[in-house]
């Protein structure tokens, strides 16, 4: 009888494994992040288009220079927070990038190792199928 299959490199399959399922929680949160950094700049788009209609109000209204001077500063400020938020959006996105590379370099790792388990296994069988039908060949003579 043919010892089981034992896949020498198991361990290590684990470990390709883990590294997989880390890579896949690290691109989730870059995710969570990219889609965080894109609802925060649209509410800031949102604020930035109200403060351009309250301005331009005020400048078909009133005559009140500290007034308009405060709500075209308001305006300027939230284009500057708005700039920056695109950048750190760029640079996430960028991240992103990177863990979705990395996880495609980490499944592919796993398929690898796969792949060697079952052609051993595959390997293994043959073997044994192989033993067993010279086996059975050796006691058809002496019994013939």
């Amino acid at each position: 009888m043919a010892k089981s299959f034992q896949f020498r490199l198991e361990k290590v399959l684990d470990v390709r494994r883990l590294q997989e399922k880390s890579a896949q929680r690290e691109l989730a949160a870059a995710q969570q992040s990219v889609a965080e950094r894109n609802r925060i700049i649209l509410g800031l788009m949102t604020r930035q288009d109200d403060a351009k209609k309250e301005l331009r109000l005020l400048q078909e209204r009133t005559v009140d220079v500290a007034r308009l001077r405060l709500a075209d500063d308001f305006a300027a400020s939230l284009e500057t927070l708005l700039r920056r938020e695109y950048e750190t959006l760029q640079a996430q996105v960028l991240v992103e990038i990177e863990k979705r590379q990395q996880l495609t370099e980490a499944r592919k790792a796993v398929r690898v190792m796969e792949k060697l388990r079952d052609k051993q296994a595959r390997q293994h069988r043959q073997g044994a199928d192989l033993e067993e039908r010279k086996f059975l060949d050796e006691l058809g003579r002496r019994t013939a």
